[in-house]
C-alpha cells in the first residue's frame, strides 16, 4: 500500500512538473537555426527573446553559408524601417504574444521574409520538447499566400 500511495505522489509531482514546464510560455526564448521552406537549408540563426513591452521578438543573430550560397547582408525590397537594413541584427519576428486559449502557441506576430520583403502576419507552435517552432504565415495585403517554416533549437549555439 506504501508503494501505491508512493507512486501516485510521484506520478502527480511529475505531471505537475511536466503542466508548468509545458505552459511557461518563456520556452520559446533562445537560439533557432531558421530552415528555408523552400530549400529546406538553413538560412540564419535568430535570437528569440522577451521585449520591453512582454511580446517576443526574434532578432537575427548570424546567417548560414554553405557551398554556392552567399547570405544577402541588407534586406532586399523592404519596407521601412526595414528598407536597406543589415539583416544582422534585423529583427525578423515581432509582437508574439502567448496564446491565452493554448500551451505552447504565440499569436499576434509578424515575421519578414528579409529576402523578398514580404511581411507575413501569422503564429507559432512550439512542440512539446521545445525543440522546433512551427510557424505558419499569410502575407499581409494577399491572405491567400501563406507560408510555413520549421525552425530547430540550436541550444549550444554560442553569439560569434
Amino acid at each position: 500500500m506504501k508503494h501505491i500511495g508512493l507512486g501516485i505522489v510521484l506520478g502527480l509531482g511529475l505531471a505537475c512538473s511536466a503542466l508548468s514546464h509545458a505552459a511557461d510560455p518563456d520556452q520559446i526564448m533562445g537560439y533557432w537555426r531558421t530552415i528555408d521552406d523552400e530549400t529546406g537549408f538553413a538560412k540564419a540563426i535568430v535570437h528569440i527573446q522577451k521585449a520591453k513591452d512582454g511580446t517576443y521578438l526574434g532578432t537575427v543573430a548570424e546567417t548560414v553559408e554553405r557551398p554556392d550560397y552567399k547570405p544577402a547582408e541588407f534586406c532586399n525590397g523592404c519596407p521601412a524601417p526595414f528598407t536597406n537594413r543589415r539583416i544582422i541584427d534585423m529583427p525578423l519576428i515581432w509582437n508574439m504574444k502567448p496564446d491565452p486559449r493554448k500551451d505552447l502557441h504565440y499569436i499576434g506576430g509578424y515575421a519578414i521574409d528579409p529576402l523578398s520583403g514580404k511581411i507575413y502576419a501569422g503564429d507559432i507552435r512550439l512542440s512539446p520538447d521545445g525543440r522546433r517552432l512551427s510557424m505558419r504565415g499569410k502575407v499581409i495585403g494577399a491572405g491567400f499566400l501563406n507560408r510555413s517554416q520549421t525552425w530547430l533549437r540550436e541550444s549550444n549555439y554560442r553569439p560569434k
